[in-house]
């Protein structure tokens, strides 16, 4: 349920009749940054369980995962999460850019899966699309050797090698309207859960010819392993 502005106006009228150049355009000002602080414009953020939303950032993730380099053997192909996007919006109401602290310990998070797993992005409201928050966590590629299993120097990889985790086959995600996080004011938090959730102890997946490793039952669905018929 999207929430309700209740604004009191008792008081703020002025009795005398109001004029464009004396009284006017203040009061507007002033009720459009009351309008602004309390959070209207959060009603264009998607909310987490909007199809249009959801097919959004499904998709991204699969188009991801399913044309990594090298090219991934055992993948498997990801599928919305009802409990783990609304495990998503539980923790960004908190408005809290840090882990989510219920996620290791043993449904908490979740009513089967344990270990679940987190990315998050923060920016400012009015610039956030899933695809700009997902592709930044793409981006940390660029600093990860595969062959090697390393990240760079002071960079960050964990994010990508969660985007490419090949047990991961569910995921949920949410975005939150916070009034200020860090120096970012009127800022959005998005939160994608995945489960299994990755270790980051070895390689994200096997390279290999696509599919290559999937299990007996399994069909290759956009170069993942998938148990969709």
């Amino acid at each position: 349920m999207k929430p309700r502005l209740s604004l009191s106006l008792v008081g703020s009228v002025p009795s005398r009749p109001l004029t464009l150049g004396g009284v006017l355009k203040p009061w507007l000002c002033e009720l459009w940054l009351l309008l602004m602080g309390s959070g209207l414009n959060a009603n264009f953020l998607p909310h987490e369980e909007d199809v249009d939303f959801i097919n959004e950032y499904v998709n991204l993730h699969n188009d991801i995962r399913g044309s990594v380099f090298p090219a991934g053997s055992n993948l498997r192909f990801m599928t919305w999460d009802v409990a783990l996007s609304r495990t998503a919006r539980a923790w960004g109401k908190k408005c809290l850019y840090q882990r989510n602290t219920h996620l290791d310990k043993a449904y908490e998070s979740h009513p089967v899966f344990n270990g679940i797993g987190e990315n998050m992005w923060v920016g400012p409201e009015n610039e956030f699309t899933a695809s700009i928050a997902i592709r930044s966590w793409h981006e940390e590629k660029k600093s990860y050797n595969f062959q090697n299993d390393t990240c760079l120097e002071y960079e960050n990889c964990s994010h990508y090698i969660q985007l490419v985790w090949d047990n991961s086959y569910k995921v949920g995600c949410a975005v939150t309207p916070c009034r200020r996080i860090g120096n970012i004011h009127f800022a959005a938090l998005f939160i994608c859960n995945y489960a299994p959730g990755g270790t980051l102890t070895r390689r994200p997946y096997q390279a290999g010819a696509v599919c290559s490793q999937c299990d007996n039952a399994d069909r290759c669905t956009d170069f993942l392993c998938s148990k969709i018929k």
